[in-house]
């Protein structure tokens, strides 16, 4: 056994000095027991859906119209440098 893998032993070891022996079998049991959402955790998640999709659809709509104008008045000005020295040679 390296070293490495001493460590990595050590280390899992003390993680289950950390758990009671039965976590696994009470975890499995906890979920099948209640493999169901409630009415509250349903409405929760839709709350949040709908709360981010409306943020990012503001953000985009402040925020893409902001850098959109900036990057035109960005390509004004190219277009009147291009201008200027194209009547320029």
């Amino acid at each position: 056994m390296t070293a490495e893998q001493r460590r990595w032993q050590a280390m899992r070891d003390q993680a289950q000095a950390y758990l009671r022996q039965d976590f696994a079998q009470r975890a499995v049991q906890r979920y099948r027991s209640r493999s169901q959402l409630n009415r509250r955790e349903y409405i929760l998640i839709a709350v949040t859906t709908a709360f981010c999709f409306i943020s990012v659809a503001a953000a985009n709509w402040y925020l893409g119209d902001r850098i959109q104008r900036s990057n035109l008045a960005r390509w004004s000005v190219v277009e009147s440098q291009i201008n200027a020295l194209r009547a320029s040679i």
